[in-house]
């Protein structure tokens, strides 16, 4: 269906009426902390660890040249990084004032590898806590490993960012307390259906524009029980257009929000690619004569560990998956079946005014000194799915709708109206799973959000628990059946890295499935549903790690519609998060995730549904990981809604 072209103000606007603890880093003199530990023994450490032992100010620090080419490699970077942090003295304190961290600072190779200790070897769980203790004494910044990068290419929102100089100083990150909205529109009267446009212009701390972009800044459109997402254009020069679609009528108050500044994603991409990860892994190595922990990322890059010792266990991960190999000769790689959190906080080599940047959660909102309102009036007479002097509602079914569409949606996709969520592209009907009811096998892979549908399915499915949650935090599968009307619904957390726990094991063989291999297993011949997302597991990783995930994903879905004709897949997109776990389990990297979806999938949009969030958890102020239950019952009800009555294609 073609859109509506409307002229408001300055702007053309297109409507679619169907489609439409942590370790603290610091600049400190080793002389005055260290007096009374050994000289010499404060030496050994400090150039064992590749940092010179003299004293710098940040006020110096604008005198530092990079000379990196622009288009430089991942490698590039980490090598500069690297001597940036050794000229400036970046050292952790916790690392200098310790006693116990000097022992480890003399050889921090050794404490990333168990040991026997006489007769008798330290267990996986002593291993662990060791480990503990050398992330809280930095021995993860060994230069080798510090140096060498994940991936040999930077994607290129990664490039953008890194190509900024450290930030010396916090006041020059984007600001919203001096940064401005204004009204792009001739007037503040609207009819329904049009569109409002708002301009931001950034500025610093210090009240001075800014002359790029890269902010991430949201904003949303609200009354008192209805809410709308805008679309916001980024112009790379410090400025911002936003545009909001007026679905309702009434008097509606506008919100501009600066969420992360862009110099906080230059010390976030820096941290992935120094640290690889903000969430170490380690894996636990058993059998019936020792045990053993080691630690664990998506590349074969681990401190203290060579390239021939490391275990590469990515066929049983799905996909790419590295832990050191154990030292103990009576284990061996094919004895990898436990993983488990870090407890302590890792932090890369950072200056101070970086680190008050990287955690920092939500900045605020942009002039909050203006109250901006626009009046929306009924429009009548306008043919298509717009009502007369009411709303904007759709009539095709969304079942109907086809693959491709969802993927091309345009923002806002829908919006909140008296708390129930409208999609601007589709309706469900209010019996909306009976298509998912008999004959069936759903097969959910992912994370919580996903189990959130199961337990919501749960309770209108007429099925036997055959395994259940026992505990509010469950890591483990789902299964319920009603073999009278052949119907299986299951869940399966999705595979490492997944942050289980940090006080008890995991086991990845038994309770996690990578979603590749799910997939795989699906048979030729039955009707079966696939509903699948990666997320909020994954964001504390070097961005490649979900990139990994999705290109394996795409394979497997690839082989399963070529072999099963009766396959139906959707993947759900991320979903906001205003408070989150900050910088390490937030939702910073969501519209980076999009832009990989999009690319990954790009070739299967005719056979894969897409299930976009952000503008919905936009609209309505999601803080927490999982959204209300007000909120995630419409989220079940338009996913099922979508797939459970659609004719595969």
């Amino acid at each position: 269906m073609m859109p509506i072209r409307l002229t408001v103000g300055l702007k053309e606007a297109f409507i679619f009426p169907v489609c439409s603890s942590v370790c603290l880093v610091c600049i400190v003199m080793l002389s005055e902390i260290m007096n009374k530990y050994d000289h010499d023994s404060r030496n050994q450490a400090v150039q064992r660890l590749g940092f010179d032992d003299r004293t710098k100010n940040e006020s110096h620090l604008n005198d530092v040249i990079r000379n990196l080419p622009p288009d430089f490699t991942a490698a590039q970077f980490l090598d500069y990084r690297h001597q940036f942090a050794t000229s400036h003295n970046l050292t952790i304190t916790n690392f200098i004032s310790n006693p116990k961290c000097l022992q480890i600072a003399k050889d921090p190779n050794s404490f990333w590898k168990s040991e026997l200790k006489g007769n008798s070897s330290f267990t996986a769980d002593d291993d662990h806590a060791r480990m503990n203790l050398a992330v809280d004494c930095g021995a993860m910044w060994i230069p080798e490993f510090l140096k060498t990068p994940p991936k040999a290419e930077l994607y290129d929102f990664e490039r953008e960012y890194l190509s900024d100089p450290p930030l010396t100083d916090a006041k020059r990150a984007s600001s919203n307390i001096f940064s401005k909205v204004t009204l792009v529109n001739t007037s503040s009267t609207f009819v329904v259906g049009d569109t409002v446009a708002l301009r931001v212009d950034m500025s610093d701390g210090y009240g001075q524009p800014k002359v790029k972009g890269g902010d991430e800044v949201r904003a949303w459109l609200k009354d008192r029980s209805s809410s709308v997402a805008c679309h916001v254009t980024d112009h790379k020069n410090g400025t911002y257009l936003v545009t909001c679609l007026l679905p309702w009528e009434g008097q509606l108050r506008v919100f501009v929000e600066l969420t992360y500044p862009r110099e906080f994603f230059t010390v976030l991409f820096t941290s992935h690619l120094v640290l690889k990860t903000l969430a170490p892994i380690v894996a636990g190595f058993e059998n019936s004569l020792a045990s053993e922990a080691t630690l664990c990322f998506n590349a074969p890059v681990l401190p203290g560990y060579g390239p021939s010792e490391i275990c590469n266990v990515t066929s049983v991960n799905g996909s790419p998956w590295y832990c050191g190999r154990p030292v103990k000769p009576k284990l061996s790689c094919g004895d990898y079946n436990r993983t488990r959190l870090i407890s302590s906080e890792l932090d890369a080599p950072l200056l101070s005014s970086e680190i008050q940047v990287l955690h920092r959660k939500i900045i605020g909102f942009i002039g909050t000194d203006q109250k901006l309102l626009v009046r929306v009036l009924p429009r009548t007479g306008l043919i298509g799915s717009v009502k007369p002097d009411t709303r904007m509602i759709p009539s095709v079914p969304c079942s109907t709708v086809p693959p491709r569409m969802t993927w091309e949606q345009r923002e806002p996709t829908g919006y909140f109206f008296r708390g129930a969520w409208q999609s601007l592209m589709c309706q469900v009907k209010e019996d909306y799973d009976a298509g998912c009811r008999k004959n069936v096998q759903i097969l959910m892979l992912g994370d919580s959000n996903l189990r959130g549908h199961y337990y919501t399915e749960v309770s209108r499915m007429k099925c036997d628990q055959i395994l259940k949650a026992s505990t509010e935090k469950w890591h483990k599968p789902l299964l319920c059946v009603n073999q009278s009307d052949n119907f299986t619904m299951k869940w399966f957390p999705h595979s490492n890295p997944f942050r289980s726990s940090r006080n008890v094991w995991a086991h990845p063989l038994k309770d996690m499935l990578p979603a590749n291999i799910a997939i795989d297993d699906i048979p030729s011949t039955g009707r079966h549903i696939i509903l699948f997302n990666h997320y909020l597991h994954l964001t504390g990783q070097h961005i490649s790690v979900y990139e990994e995930k999705m290109v394996v994903i795409r394979d497997a879905l690839i082989r399963v519609f070529a072999r099963n004709p009766n396959v139906i897949a959707a993947l759900q997109a991320p979903h906001i998060v205003r408070k989150g776990y900050g910088y390490r389990m937030g939702d910073m990297l969501s519209r980076m995730y999009v832009k990989i979806q999009m690319e990954v999938f790009k070739d299967l949009r005719d056979k894969l549904v897409y299930f976009p969030l952000l503008d919905l958890t936009t609209a309505c102020q999601n803080e927490e990981t999982h959204p209300t239950q007000g909120v995630s019952k419409y989220l079940t009800k338009y996913l099922l809604g979508t797939v459970c009555d659609r004719v595969p294609v």
